[in-house]
């Protein structure tokens, strides 16, 4: 976790993500948390389509990691992603200016 924070401080954007694909909680490392949640049946149909995985593989995967309902407790922001790709971006771009905004007050 030393390592991952001196990349952080080195760092020349306003801010810095990290990304946790199945989320552990907060870290010390954490000032503001991002869940990028979609419903567990789209879930499961976009990674059947994108992976080689069949549905109990996905299951079991997602049985591993912590509830949808655990990662949207440690949320401060989520954006719900079941709709278009133009959508989503928008939703991005929303956020990336919400946490420039709060990178910039900090400065």
């Amino acid at each position: 976790m030393q390592m991952l924070g001196e990349i952080i401080k080195s760092a020349t954007s306003p801010y810095s993500i990290l990304v946790l694909s199945a989320g552990a909680g907060r870290s010390p490392l954490i000032n503001k948390m991002l869940v990028v949640d979609t419903p567990e049946e789209l879930q499961i149909s976009r990674v059947t389509k994108r992976d080689t995985n069949n549905r109990q593989q996905v299951e079991s995967i997602m049985a591993s990691q912590p509830t949808r309902e655990e990662r949207l407790t440690w949320a401060d922001n989520v954006i719900v992603n079941e709709g278009s790709m133009d959508l989503l971006e928008q939703k991005v771009l929303d956020l990336h200016q919400y946490y420039s905004k709060l990178a910039d007050d900090v400065i």
